[in-house]
């Protein structure tokens, strides 16, 4: 459920550089640059294939989700991903290859009516003491707006009329504020 479709993934990654492209989850890095975007869902995990002859490393911009993993040639690693939003990163061995992984929420049921029950999923795991999810909605034909601020990993969605809604999160830290990118848009289709 926390996973989207290699077709969905397929689209998402024409946007990808030519010298490495993200496949399903994967981020092959094959010359000196990383895709713009890669995207996957909650809980989704990210391979970095280091598919060239340099060495390079994949390293978190940020320590609200730091991670920093050396990629020798013909080596991978992954990197789990359990909160919505955008984290962006970079290859410490060569300054110009950056790049940011794109992690969006789920929800279910994915369309309903006014009389639905949806379930919308921010995160695998409640957030951890001292952080929290940043979570706005669209209503239909509106702007995005505060929705909610949770640690919970879920939340229930009640439609007041049809039509698409669009929710959006990001991870924060209390303490300093630093917080993820928002997440890609999750939109819920709702008839009457």
């Amino acid at each position: 459920m926390f996973r989207r479709s290699a077709l969905v993934a397929a689209v998402f990654l024409v946007l990808a550089s030519a010298t490495a492209s993200a496949g399903g989850n994967t981020v092959h890095i094959t010359s000196s640059a990383f895709p713009a975007s890669t995207f996957t869902g909650i809980g989704g995990d990210i391979e970095f294939s280091n598919e060239s002859g340099n060495s390079h490393t994949s390293t978190s911009d940020s320590s609200l989700y730091p991670w920093n993993k050396p990629l020798p040639p013909s080596t991978s690693a992954s990197v789990n991903f359990p909160f919505p939003g955008a984290y962006a990163y970079h290859c410490n061995i060569h300054s110009s290859m950056h790049g940011k992984i794109r992690v969006f929420m789920e929800r279910t049921p994915s369309s309903g009516t006014t009389a639905t029950t949806f379930t919308v999923f921010v995160a695998t795991a409640q957030a951890p003491t001292g952080f929290k999810f940043i979570v706005q909605r669209k209503v239909p034909g509106g702007q995005f707006r505060a929705f909610k601020s949770t640690r919970a990993k879920q939340f229930m969605f009640h439609p007041s009329a049809a039509g698409t809604w669009a929710f959006r999160s990001r991870y924060l830290r209390n303490s300093d504020g630093a917080m993820s990118g928002w997440s890609p848009v999750l939109k819920i289709v709702v008839g009457a």
